[in-house]
């Protein structure tokens, strides 16, 4: 028996109505305001600005998605950087020179292993390392690789040295701890730092001279430099800094620069000493007066550090030096006949209120 083939099925729209009928219906549709119909042999794509426009939507609905995937990822894998601690800990004052410690602390409070993990330290330029209890991995970069910290457990690592500085600056120590989570592949960091103010310096620093004198006077001072610390104090610099017009004649022990007097000074066992005597003279009573100063200085690397300054103001006097000519007695005239004997005196006296270091003895010219 032959299969009956089947109609197509036919919208009921358009089942049954003639082509006339079919005509009018679409120019109903289809037919403009100028009774024009479309050309409806061809069709163009429209623009792809609304394609564009899906495209970006969604990419934008993946990257979300992404992001909602890690933080339920991260979420749920227990993982927080604030469970990972960090901390830096030293004395909070210290003094020039002074052997002090650095603690470092970490500890893994996550649920899980931390992986690749390295500790970095920043210590201040001129801090002197003297022991390491956690020898690093690397002592020029100050690294230490731990690589794995499981979950709960803790590490510490002590730097001692001596810290040096410029006397009321604060010097600094930055820990940066470097991992990555076993359950997130992904390396984070926790910082942590600390700072010292160095607020006393190992050295006491006087001048000793007198308060008041003259010009054209030689004046002696004595400056001394004392460890008051209770350790070793570091090698140093003594410089001494004149005021404008005075002139430095002679030190002891001698400097090489005159004008500008350097000294150098070793290392120094508490309470020990150091004594520079100095002599200088002002040839003539400048503008201002000001004070003559010294310093101690620290020197390392290519920089300086000042450990301890002192001033001392030694004021000018009016001086009063009274000269008095005689000749035969008289202090206007003198009278007397070709071949006679001139007889001359000089009478002086000191009227100021301050001594007089005359360096002579006075001359008398007769014209």
């Amino acid at each position: 028996m032959t299969a009956k083939k089947r109609t197509p099925n036919l919208s009921r729209q358009f089942r049954g109505k003639k082509k006339n009928e079919l005509r009018d219906e679409l120019a109903a549709i289809y037919e403009d305001d100028r009774g024009d119909m479309p050309d409806m042999t061809s069709f163009t794509r429209s623009s792809g600005r609304r394609a564009r426009t899906a495209l970006i939507f969604v990419a934008a609905l993946v990257l979300a998605g992404a992001g909602a995937i890690g933080w339920w990822v991260k979420a749920g894998s227990g993982f927080r950087e604030t469970q990972v601690e960090l901390s830096v800990e030293g004395p909070e004052r210290a003094t020039i020179g002074e052997t002090i410690a650095w603690i470092v602390r970490y500890r893994n409070a996550q649920r899980s292993a931390l992986q690749n993990v390295e500790l970095a330290l920043r210590l201040p330029q001129d801090f002197v390392i003297t022991e390491f209890e956690t020898p690093p991995s690397s002592e020029k970069d100050l690294l230490w690789q731990i690589r794995e910290l499981p979950q709960g457990e803790r590490g510490m690592i002590v730097v001692r040295g001596r810290v040096l500085g410029e006397k009321g600056k604060e010097v600094s120590v930055r820990a940066v701890l470097s991992y990555t989570p076993a359950n997130f592949q992904s390396e984070f960091e926790r910082v942590a730092t600390a700072t010292t103010l160095l607020e006393q310096s190992p050295f006491s620093l006087a001048i000793e001279a007198q308060d008041m004198a003259s010009t054209g006077t030689e004046i002696p001072m004595v400056i001394t430099i004392k460890n008051i610390s209770a350790f070793s104090s570091p090698a140093a610099t003594v410089t001494m800094s004149p005021p404008a017009g005075f002139t430095i004649t002679a030190t002891a022990p001698t400097s090489t620069v005159p004008a500008h007097p350097r000294f150098s000074i070793p290392e120094l066992a508490p309470d020990a000493t150091v004594t520079i005597r100095a002599r200088g003279v002002y040839p003539a009573a400048p503008e201002t007066q000001n004070p003559f100063a010294a310093d101690i200085l620290i020197e390392r690397n290519g920089r300086t550090y000042t450990a301890e300054h002192a001033e001392k103001l030694i004021s000018l006097s009016q001086t009063d030096l009274a000269l008095k000519l005689l000749v035969n007695g008289s202090a206007d005239k003198a009278a007397t006949f070709p071949g006679g004997t001139l007889i001359a005196s000089v009478n002086y006296g000191n009227k100021s209120d301050v001594a007089l270091n005359l360096p002579a003895v006075p001359s008398i010219s007769l014209t």
